[in-house]
């Protein structure tokens, strides 16, 4: 929703799904911003789709992704519009994402 701020986007997935508050729900999304090599998670939370880059965005979705800890997720195109470098980190960075959650 590009009038959403993304934390609060990424948080309502949680808080709609498992019955949490707003304040665990942002700890969680700092947390995975954070494991999803976003800079500055907090000052990411707080802002708009618009504001960020395409690599950003998906890292922002894989988070999205993994909030309530799926039991298996699959990628349908991960990479699809991103330049061939941003393709590589976001490959690289699902790859150790599955290493360290299993």
């Amino acid at each position: 929703n590009p009038y959403m701020r993304v934390g609060i986007q990424v948080a309502e997935a949680m808080m709609c799904h498992r019955s949490v508050n707003q304040r665990k729900a942002k700890e969680r999304v700092l947390e995975l911003f954070d494991l999803v090599h976003l800079p500055n998670p907090q000052q990411a939370y707080d802002k708009y789709p618009h504001e960020f880059s395409g690599g950003q965005l998906q890292r922002i979705m894989i988070a999205m992704a993994l909030i309530n800890e799926p039991d298996i997720l699959i990628a349908d195109e991960p990479t699809t519009a991103l330049d061939v470098t941003v393709q590589a980190e976001v490959l690289l960075l699902i790859k150790e994402i599955q290493a360290k959650m299993g």
